[in-house]
């Protein structure tokens, strides 16, 4: 009673212990009461009391009523600036949850939503990291600070699984301490999780569509996970800060999901798009970008233009042979090299066959034995003819031996004849009148094994005619083909081409034979087209070099500007998405 008398007067007072013979005045200690309001704003929020030993002097007492109401307006002031200072934090609380719900809800993208809800609540949360899951269930689409989340990861996966058993709980779960107790359903994913997470205290709250957190099977949008590498926080205002960004958060996630459901979506901002265009203060402006439009796509439509077929191509001589081992053997000598003339019917190299030189051996060895047999059989038959019996069986079978060997020694020249054969197409023979185009022959060939139909060289006719080989792509021939009926047999298809080292001078031929069929070069399937030159084109070209790269054009006919610039890409849909 006696506080709260000094409470309600807001004065000091200081009430003697009662004696005997006086009335109760209050204090029912032994004591000297002092007591003093500490007064904020004109109101006593609280008082002071001093228990001090009865009998001091007035002057004595006076000194420690006045300490004590220094006292207590020191705690005035300071009750002052603590209040202060919670205003302002207050205030600033709020001005970043204004800031942070602005943002949330500027947008119906549910990730883009999902990633302000990351960034922007570890913030306001104030805590480490935090991370939104999306669906109902629920999957990492966000984690604060990191642009891709590796949802494989062995950290992300165990999450995961604890977020959807805490959604299939329908409770948040508040890990705030170790000593924090928890169901047996949520204990074992908690644990796993953070043997892989550095979290002191962690947050995992469902978000609910609004309108089914009550009812029976709610819906689920995700969930939002907060967490702190340390504990030094107060515990309630931690969870504070994360019911508020879940809160907050969930109508914005709730609208981006519903809006991203909406059927046909795209249609509809197209639609809006263009009916923005038609407004009257834009509608010069569209009429104008509309004129355009048309205007170039009638120019597309309806200017024509040369169509060509382009490939890759080299020049080279028309009357080009290569030049084959004829036998498997190896290559004794060549006498030409790079650039040297050549004769039709002339070596050019020799090869050595150790075989047949075996073969050679054996066969004379085989003959001259034969031979010697068959004189010493004519020289018994010229001894003369017997007449006993004995002597005549010797006689006949005398002359069978001979007759036995002549047919041997017949044989044997004639397996001579085919060695003698072999032997004379171990010299290599040039098929045409030419030079020989392949580079450092001796040093590739010389001394090497070869077999029979492996290229040795190449020989070409540089003096005589030159045309280009055009390797066009197998899906392009078939504009040629289509240009070439339009002209009709008798006529022939134009081509322009350039060489890459005068890339400014244009050349003209004929394309004057298409390949029946199809080749692989290695990258793709290409049809050869040969082009004529014509003797005064080719005494125009200054560097006659056969192999030289041709950048070619052949004229397939006009076609609208539209249909040459964009029928590649109309034949891609036409054979990847309309077939």
């Amino acid at each position: 009673d006696l506080l709260d008398d000094v409470i309600d007067s807001g004065r000091a007072r200081s009430v003697p212990p009662p004696l005997d013979d006086e009335p109760e005045n209050g204090n029912a200690t032994e004591f000297l009461v002092l007591a003093a309001p500490v007064v904020v704003d004109g109101r006593a929020v609280g008082v002071v009391e001093i228990l001090q030993r009865p009998g001091l002097f007035p002057g004595v007492l006076r000194g420690h009523l006045e300490f004590l109401g220094a006292l207590c307006d020191l705690a005035t002031e300071y009750r002052h600036v603590s209040e202060l200072r919670r205003l302002r934090e207050q205030s600033t609380a709020w001005r970043n949850i204004e800031r942070f719900v602005a943002k949330v809800h500027e947008g119906l993208d549910p990730k883009a939503t999902a990633a302000t809800m990351a960034n922007d609540g570890r913030v306001l949360v104030d805590c480490d990291r935090t991370t939104v899951l999306l669906g109902r269930r629920p999957k990492i689409a966000c984690v604060s600070g990191v642009d891709t989340v590796e949802r494989r990861a062995s950290s992300m996966r165990k999450l995961e699984k604890l977020v959807r058993r805490v959604v299939r709980g329908r409770e948040p779960l508040w890990y705030l301490d170790e000593t924090s107790q928890l169901p047996w359903e949520l204990e074992e994913p908690l644990q796993a999780y953070l043997d892989e997470s550095p979290a002191r205290m962690l947050a995992v709250v469902p978000l609910w569509e609004p309108g089914t957190e009550d009812s029976p099977r709610p819906r689920a949008l995700g969930a939002f996970v907060a967490e702190r590498f340390d504990a030094a926080v107060e515990r309630a205002s931690f969870r504070e800060r994360v019911e508020t960004v879940a809160r907050h958060s969930t109508p914005a996630l709730a609208n981006a999901v519903e809006h991203r459901s909406l059927p046909l979506l795209w249609l509809n901002r197209i639609v809006s798009g263009v009916l923005g265009a038609f407004g009257l203060r834009r509608l010069p402006k569209t009429l104008l970008v509309l004129a355009l439009v048309a205007a170039v796509v009638c120019g597309l439509v309806f200017v024509p233009t040369d169509f060509t077929i382009d490939g890759r191509a080299e020049l080279q001589p028309r009357d080009r042979r290569d030049v084959f081992a004829t036998v498997n053997g190896r290559v004794e000598s060549i006498s030409v090299d790079h650039g040297d003339p050549v004769f039709a019917g002339k070596p050019v190299a020799v090869l050595e066959d150790s075989e047949l030189d075996y073969e050679f051996r054996r066969l004379d060895g085989e003959l001259d034995t034969a031979t010697q047999e068959l004189d010493g059989v004519k020289a018994a038959l010229l001894a003369g003819r017997p007449s006993d019996r004995e002597g005549l069986v010797r006689y006949h079978r005398l002359t069978g031996e001979q007759k036995e060997l002549e047919t041997r020694i017949a044989g044997l020249q004639q397996q001579k004849q085919v060695l003698e054969r072999r032997r004379r197409e171990l010299a290599v023979l040039s098929p045409v009148d030419g030079t020989v185009l392949t580079w450092d022959v001796r040093r590739k060939l010389l001394g090497n094994p070869v077999d029979r139909g492996e290229p040795l060289m190449t020989v070409a006719d540089l003096d005589g005619s030159w045309v280009v080989e055009i390797a066009v792509p197998d899906h392009r021939i078939g504009h040629v083909h289509a240009a070439q009926s339009e002209l009709g047999g008798g006529e022939e298809l134009d081509v322009e081409f350039v060489l890459a080292t005068e890339p400014d001078v244009t050349y003209h031929g004929k394309a004057e034979r298409i390949a029946m069929a199809s080749e692989f070069d290695g990258e793709e399937s290409t049809v050869l087209v040969t082009v004529r030159i014509e003797d005064e084109e080719k005494s125009r070209i200054t560097q006659l070099r056969p192999g030289a790269t041709v950048v070619p054009r052949i004229q397939c006919g006009r076609r609208s500007v539209g249909y040459v610039w964009l029928h590649e890409i109309w034949e891609t849909v036409r054979l990847r998405l309309l077939f």
